[in-house]
C-alpha cells in the first residue's frame, strides 16, 4: 500500500472520529438541556398558579389563608376539591359533561327534584389528573361529597366514577366578603421555586368586622367593612401571605402558604 492511500485512510478515519465526537457532543448537550429544562416562567404562568389559591368567600373551609402556616395537610378536603374544580372550570371546561334530573334521580344523587337544577357531571379521573398538577404525586386525594357554595353541591355516584353537580335554591345569602390580590412574585432556586405574595382580608357584612384568615378567627382591628369600602385605602393595614410553588415532574406544585 503506497503512502498516498495510507494518508487517505488516515484522513477518512480522523474525519469519522471528528463527526462522531461532534454528534455525541451535540446530542449529549441537547439531552442535558432537555433534562434541566423547566417551564418558562412568565406572568401568564404566575397568574395561572395564583388562580389555584381559592377565594373561599362562600364556603367556610380551611384554605391556605389560615392566618399562620399552611401545607397540604392543613387544608380541608372541601378546600382541596374546590381548588381542583376551579382549575377544571377555568382550564378544562370541556370536561364538564351535561346531566339531567332523571340522571340525578337514577343515580341516587337526589331524592326529590323540587328546586334542583342539574349543572353537569365530571369524571373522577379528571379530578385525579388535576390533583397531581396542583399538588404533585406525593399527596393522596380523598374523594368526598362537598359543597362549592351555599347552593351548589357535588355528590359522588355509587361507584365513584363521577361527581354530579347541581344547585338547590336554598334561601340563604352569604354574609362574607373577601378581598385578595396578588402584590408581586419572586423566582428563586435556579427557576425551580416561585413565591407569590398577596394580601387577604375577609369581612362579615353583618357585624362589619374584618379578619386576616378564612375562619374569621384573627380580627383585623384596623379595618371595618361598609358597602362603599375602598380596600386600597387600607393596603398598609392588611396582612401579606407568601405562597410557595416548587417545580417537580414537569409542573409547579403548591407547597405552602404563610403570613409574613
Amino acid at each position: 500500500m503506497n503512502k498516498q492511500k495510507i494518508i487517505m485512510y488516515l484522513l477518512v478515519i480522523v474525519l469519522v472520529v471528528i463527526i462522531c465526537f461532534g454528534f455525541v457532543k451535540f446530542f449529549g448537550f441537547e439531552s442535558n438541556k432537555e433534562k434541566n429544562k423547566t417551564n418558562d416562567i412568565n406572568e401568564e404562568l404566575v397568574l395561572k398558579l395564583y388562580s389555584y389559591l381559592i377565594d373561599v368567600n362562600a364556603s367556610k373551609v380551611t384554605s391556605m389563608y389560615n392566618g399562620n402556616y399552611a401545607s397540604y395537610n392543613s387544608l380541608s378536603y372541601n378546600s382541596i376539591l374546590i381548588m381542583i374544580y376551579e382549575y377544571i372550570k377555568t382550564y378544562d371546561d370541556f370536561e364538564l359533561e351535561a346531566t339531567t334530573i332523571d340522571e340525578l334521580l337514577n343515580n341516587s344523587i337526589i331524592d326529590i327534584q323540587d328546586g334542583v337544577i342539574p349543572l353537569y357531571k365530571i369524571k373522577i379521573e379528571e379530578f385525579e389528573k388535576v390533583f397531581k398538577i396542583i399538588f404533585g404525586n406525593g399527596e393522596k386525594l380523598n374523594l368526598i361529597d362537598f359543597s362549592y357554595d351555599i347552593n351548589t353541591f357535588f355528590k359522588l355516584n355509587s361507584n365513584k366514577t363521577y361527581y354530579y353537580v347541581y344547585t338547590n335554591n336554598i334561601s340563604e345569602e352569604n354574609s362574607d366578603v373577601v378581598f385578595k390580590e396578588m402584590i408581586r412574585y419572586a423566582v428563586t432556586d435556579n427557576n425551580k421555586t416561585i413565591k407569590i405574595y398577596d394580601y387577604y382580608l375577609k369581612c362579615d357584612v353583618n357585624n362589619q368586622n374584618c379578619y386576616n384568615d378564612d375562619k374569621l378567627s384573627k380580627l383585623n382591628n384596623k379595618v371595618k367593612y361598609n358597602s362603599s369600602i375602598n380596600i386600597n385605602q387600607y393596603i398598609n393595614d392588611l396582612v401579606t401571605y407568601e405562597h410557595t410553588f416548587i417545580y417537580e415532574d414537569g409542573y409547579f406544585h403548591w407547597k405552602s402558604s404563610q403570613v409574613i
